[in-house]
């Protein structure tokens, strides 16, 4: 369970988990050789619903994409000093396509977004799940 920010940047949505929850959250595993801590979410997604994501796969684009960032908690202590180091970051893209099923804890982020429409003020998530 962790709790943040979310915030419009007039580009993407950005969910940034509070300090005292971050160390709940680690990525690791496959081709990781370090531990990474959860640091922020992205969601990409444009005005049509087949454009939106930041990359696309033999030329398709997709609805929207989530990206999870994390640093390397073994090697640095936060975000802003992992960012341009060596094994720093991680970055885990996601590429969403539009169908019947809902995510609950994506709903979570999205029942938000009326809130930060104009991007004036970052609105607080409380409970959210989050499981790679």
């Amino acid at each position: 369970m962790i709790n943040g920010l979310i915030s419009n940047t007039g580009h993407s949505v950005i969910f940034t988990v509070e300090n005292e929850t971050r160390h709940h959250i680690n990525i690791t595993g496959g081709p990781l050789s370090y531990k990474y801590q959860f640091h922020e979410i992205h969601i990409h997604y444009g005005l049509h619903d087949q454009f939106g994501s930041e990359h696309a796969i033999n030329g398709y684009s997709f609805p929207a994409e989530i990206q999870i960032f994390g640093f390397n908690s073994q090697l640095y202590s936060n975000f802003s000093e992992a960012l341009h180091k060596a094994q720093g970051i991680v970055s885990i893209s996601l590429l969403l396509q539009l169908g019947d099923l809902s995510n609950p804890e994506l709903r979570i982020l999205t029942e938000e977004l009326e809130n930060i429409k104009y991007g004036v003020f970052p609105t607080f998530v409380n409970v959210f799940f989050l499981q790679l």
